[in-house]
């Protein structure tokens, strides 16, 4: 059956900011456009607020499809984002029963994606907890240079862009996300010893900016 509703959790404690709020916003921009009514909610304000876990709760009854958008924190989910999703499991009796289907993205700051895969097997966990299809995830390497910028204006991710959306058709369908295409979309924006050399260069601008030193002995970084 066609998706007609989805809902997108947005997994970091930023919020509606950040890296995992600019992949959020670009599928709700898809999902819209290719006809979907889309709900966002962010899994920190939800534990925090008894509105915002009604409007998690409700989201997610209403749904056909579930996306979730995540950085990754130490090799897992952010523990808001578990906190959430164990709020919807520990509420599953009030849920409508139909066939709903999950699926994840999870980027990181290292440069290969295959670091995200212990924390989409837990998405994975979950869709299967809660009797969901699970259609796969999604996991990007060198999420450094997601950053704020929209994806759809990042040049490093022209080539990704048009793989978003035959994952995005897949999911609507209630359909798995081709291999070749989780594959692909784990392709690095730019080769990995560029994207250390720029990172080491921005934490060395930082670092000097608030004073820190190498060693306690050390001069501030020059």
């Amino acid at each position: 059956m066609k998706a007609e509703s989805a809902m997108i959790i947005y997994g970091s404690p930023k919020g509606m900011k950040g890296s995992a709020a600019n992949m959020g916003d670009l599928f709700a921009e898809r999902l819209k456009d290719k006809g979907l009514q889309v709900e966002k909610v962010g899994a920190y304000a939800s534990i925090a607020d008894e509105e915002e876990r009604e409007r998690l709760l409700g989201g997610f009854d209403r749904a056909d499809l579930v996306l979730i958008c995540l950085p990754l924190y130490v090799d897992t989910l952010p523990a808001g984002l578990l906190a959430a999703l164990r709020t919807i499991c520990d509420n599953s009796e009030r849920m409508s029963e139909k066939q709903r289907v999950l699926a994840a993205e999870c980027h990181c700051g290292f440069p290969e994606a295959s670091q995200t895969t212990n924390a989409l097997r837990s998405c994975e966990h979950f869709a299967t907890r809660m009797g969901m299809r699970y259609a796969g995830g999604i996991g990007f390497g060198q999420g450094g240079m997601i950053g704020h910028v929209p994806l759809t204006e990042f040049k490093y991710a022209k080539n990704h862009l048009p793989l978003l959306d035959s994952a995005l058709d897949s999911i609507i369908k209630g359909e798995a996300i081709p291999q070749d295409v989780l594959d692909a979309l784990k392709r690095p924006f730019v080769p990995s010893w560029m994207y250390v050399m720029f990172a080491n260069r921005n934490w060395n601008g930082l670092a000097k900016k608030n004073g820190v030193r190498r060693r306690m002995w050390e001069k501030p970084f020059a």
